[in-house]
């Protein structure tokens, strides 16, 4: 049977014929543009096409502004969520706390039924949030060689980083910290040694360090101690 021509089959059907644009050839695949799309849909006068959300949820934006939504967000914690979280909790977060937090804080560095890494990072908090009054309190857990080494160590660390002066003849709490360059542990000499370290330029902390240096016999406090008598590149 002999195919038709569509205009053909309009005329027979009583259509009348209408013209149609040449289609330009095309070279090469083209980019669809979606916002041009978008308007020729509206131009037709067809809805514009819903897009597809695949998310169940909030996004990761908008996630972190649900109340409760726990470490991790930003948001302001509790001192026990702080004082539990797996990670160590930055300092944004130990000083968005209130400041009644603090007395919570020295409370539990203070309490020999806590916990010792609960009363580790308390110290950690009372340093982070530079506490009035801490620096003597943690000053006495570190000169406590009852008390367990990692509890300590952590006062070492905290007293070095905020509370011991850096001027000449600066705070007891640097003294307490030269005290400990003869702990009978080593890994507390250790600690002692890096909380030192930053101030090296008053000239007590300077000599303590050398008196130590001659006598150490551990590895690991030597290293620590040669790093910290090292000339500093300007």
């Amino acid at each position: 049977m002999k195919k038709l021509a569509p205009l053909a089959l309009l005329a027979a059907c009583g259509g009348t014929p209408t013209a149609l644009p040449a289609i330009p050839p095309v070279d090469a695949c083209q980019i669809i543009d979606p916002t041009a799309l978008s308007g020729q849909v509206q131009d037709a006068g067809l809805p514009p096409p819903k897009a597809k959300n695949t998310q169940t949820g909030p996004g990761p934006g908008l996630a972190r502004l649900l109340p409760g939504a726990g470490p991790g967000t930003g948001l302001p914690m509790s001192v026990p969520q702080l004082l539990s979280m797996p990670e160590a909790p930055t300092e944004a977060q130990w000083r968005a706390l209130p400041p009644t937090a603090d007395a919570v804080l020295s409370q539990v560095a203070a309490d020999d039924d806590a916990g010792i890494p609960q009363r580790a990072r308390a110290v950690s908090g009372l340093a982070a949030r530079k506490a009035e009054g801490a620096g003597p309190q943690i000053a006495a857990l570190l000169a406590d060689q009852r008390l367990d080494p990692t509890l300590r160590r952590t006062a070492a660390r905290a007293l070095g980083d905020v509370y011991v002066a850096s001027g000449p003849g600066g705070g007891d709490e640097a003294h307490v910290v030269i005290n400990t360059l003869e702990d009978t542990d080593a890994l507390t000499r250790e600690a002692a040694v890096k909380a030192l370290a930053p101030h090296v330029g008053r000239a007590d902390v300077r000599a303590a360090l050398e008196a130590r240096l001659l006598k150490e016999e551990d590895a690991l406090v030597k290293e620590a101690l040669t790093q910290a008598l090292a000339p500093k590149e300007p």
